[in-house]
């Protein structure tokens, strides 16, 4: 609060002082032209003037001071909102079920975190690049994979540095909100996973459900548990959501990546060509897969509509 007076105090003197001015230099060019009559009538009513923009002046950075401290407004549900929500990055989803103190720890939280990583990101930026550019122009193994080690270790240390926050602001979660949050990350993870399928909107719902409904169960697990948990959503996803289009079209797209990596990785420079060629074949017949898994979608969406 102090702060704001403060600086509405500076804002009303910068304007006062404006103005002052621009109505000092109308005198001097009227006793310039010699319209002193003129030019005394002004400068009689400087004093009356500034008194005018002093009170305009702080009514006007009142009113700006008022907008920057704006507080969560509460709907008519309880729930509060703020026009700023798009802030709060992965956690808009939950934000609108928080309350406003909640609001206020999370701002605190992801602000912090930003500075954090910022700082981490420019205090180590130099020695990542040399490291990187290390690992490309030599040819000692040995050494490549020193350099290698040690940029490993600092993307560690950043993965670690964001885990910490991550760690706070989901103590500041109820276990409902825990429960949700826990739903969204794991509907991320699936809607990545069967992208290529090409999802419709209906089925992207669908599958929001089951991870939704799993995140209770998901945050009580080992890390273990949690893995057979999301296997389970996807074998569920892929038997009850996706259409015998959309499977077949997955598989296309999942040989298409073995080739590539054997390909990249495996294969003699003589036979790379070849696994290639077969590749760009699957790729080609992934596309037809992928027009009849579209229309099989639309067409399972209206029979259901109907």
């Amino acid at each position: 609060m102090q702060w704001s007076c403060l600086t509405s105090g500076c804002y009303a003197v910068v304007n006062i002082g404006e103005r002052y001015i621009y109505l000092y230099k109308i005198f001097l060019e009227l006793v310039m032209k010699r319209l002193i009559p003129i030019a005394v009538a002004v400068l009689f009513a400087l004093p009356l003037t500034g008194a005018v923009f002093a009170k305009e002046g702080a009514k006007s950075t009142t009113t700006k001071t008022k907008a920057v401290e704006e507080k969560p407004t509460t709907k008519p549900d309880g729930k509060t909102t703020r026009k700023n929500i798009k802030n709060y990055g992965g956690y808009a989803q939950i934000a609108a079920d928080m309350t406003p103190e909640q609001l206020a720890k999370l701002e605190s939280l992801i602000d912090e975190k930003k500075a954090a990583i910022a700082e981490f990101d420019t205090k180590h930026a130099s020695r990542k690049t040399e490291i990187e550019k290390s690992i490309a122009e030599t040819t000692d193994k040995a050494e490549r994979a020193a350099k290698q080690k040690e940029l490993s270790i600092l993307k560690q240390q950043r993965a670690s540095l964001d885990k910490d926050y991550k760690d706070k602001i989901e103590a500041i979660l109820t276990p409902e909100q825990k429960a949700k949050w826990a739903g969204l990350g794991i509907y991320s993870g699936m809607t990545r996973t069967f992208n290529a399928a090409k999802l419709t909107d209906a089925q992207k719902d669908e599958i929001k459900k089951k991870c939704l409904e799993a995140g209770a169960q998901f945050n009580a697990a080992d890390a273990k548990q949690q893995e057979e948990i999301k296997k389970g959503i996807r074998a569920s996803i892929e038997s009850d959501v996706l259409t015998a289009e959309q499977r077949e079209l997955l598989k296309k797209e999942a040989e298409i990546a073995a080739a590539k990596r054997a390909a990249a990785h495996t294969a003699p420079k003589t036979a790379k060509t070849e696994i290639k060629q077969e590749a760009a074949q699957t790729k080609k017949e992934a596309k037809a897969a992928e027009k009849a898994a579209e229309k099989a979608a639309k067409n399972s969406e209206k029979e259901k509509s109907e």
